[in-house]
């Protein structure tokens, strides 16, 4: 059940435009591999067959995946462990573009993988192959293109298996008109296709704790934010420094209760304004009659209406 702690929060909740999460709350952060396409699996693609396998395309991922520590590099070896494909070279003078890819070189050749745009500045990279690649990326995968010196190998897609109750919870924000910001680390290629896949309205990246609380205070100072995580709810102040580990302004034990909060929030306000409305016209009612006795029954009509926050209960007083 929902602790309220301060009432002001719930009134400053109505006024709420942004919630902010991490991308943990999102998914079960078990990324995996769903797609091996080797360049020959293309018909029309340009190269030849002899050469290229699924297991060229793997090792040569292994080999990358060996230098980066991520979401896709981690499904990519654990993929390759259960294939039992594994690999005693190791890359030299390997380099890490954030957001983009990254390359080493083995027997004075250069072994990439990345993004589509990283890929095409080193190498052909067929119509067919770029089409599939976003048909798999509208079904909430991420592609990673490999290349062995000027050769494309092929993509190989991950994804990562969204929780259901939080995605349909993103849903009814959104039917609140809550714009949703999922937070991700830059290193983490995935982060587009899971916010697709679970109707996350933008993705904000940061690269340490310090960038993401200047994150989530520029979103602040672009319309009311609260930091959503799995125990509760943070109000993030306009232009004030961000403390995730600050105690929560409306606590829970799972973040896919957030809703109730929101009702909650709305009966409150309701209530609020019947009362200021019920006083208003009693006092000038009374006013008007001259009449205690009009006085009287407002008061006890405001008292009573009052008494309804103490009623609202975790999805028991609904206001839509």
């Amino acid at each position: 059940m929902n602790t309220i702690k301060k009432l002001t929060s719930l009134i400053e909740l109505s006024r709420i435009k942004n919630i902010a999460l991490d991308k943990k709350l999102v998914t079960r952060g078990e990324p995996f591999v769903t797609d091996i396409l080797p360049v020959d699996f293309f018909s029309g693609s340009g190269y030849s067959l002899d050469t290229l396998s699924d297991e060229a395309l793997l090792e040569t991922a292994v080999l990358l995946a060996k230098e980066v520590d991520n979401p896709v590099t981690a499904a990519i070896r654990r993929y390759a462990d259960e294939l039992i494909i594994e690999s005693e070279d190791e890359l030299t003078d390997f380099v890490f573009f954030p957001k983009e890819g990254g390359q080493g070189t083995l027997n004075d050749v250069v072994y990439r993988g990345g993004t589509l745009d990283f890929i095409k500045k080193f190498v052909t990279v067929p119509v067919e192959i770029s089409d599939r690649a976003t048909e798999l990326s509208r079904a909430g995968k991420s592609c990673v293109y490999f290349s062995k010196g000027k050769k494309l190998l092929g993509i190989i897609s991950i994804t990562d298996t969204i929780k259901k109750d939080m995605a349909d919870t993103l849903g009814q924000l959104k039917e609140k008109k809550l714009r949703s910001v999922m937070l991700a680390n830059d290193t983490d290629p995935t982060s587009g296709a899971t916010a697709r896949m679970a109707g996350v309205d933008e993705v904000r990246f940061f690269d340490d704790e310090d960038s993401k609380k200047t994150v989530i205070k520029e979103l602040s100072s672009q319309g009311r934010t609260a930091y959503l995580r799995n125990n509760g709810l943070l109000i993030c102040k306009n232009g004030a420094q961000f403390n995730e580990n600050a105690d929560a302004d409306f606590e829970f034990t799972d973040a896919t209760q957030v809703m109730d909060v929101f009702r909650q929030s709305k009966a409150v306000c309701s209530i609020l304004i019947l009362s200021l409305c019920i006083a208003i016209a009693f006092v000038v009612l009374s006013i008007l009659l001259k009449s205690a006795v009009v006085s009287i029954v407002g008061a006890l009509l405001l008292l009573a209406n009052t008494l309804r926050i103490l009623l609202i209960k975790e999805n028991k007083e609904k206001i839509d």
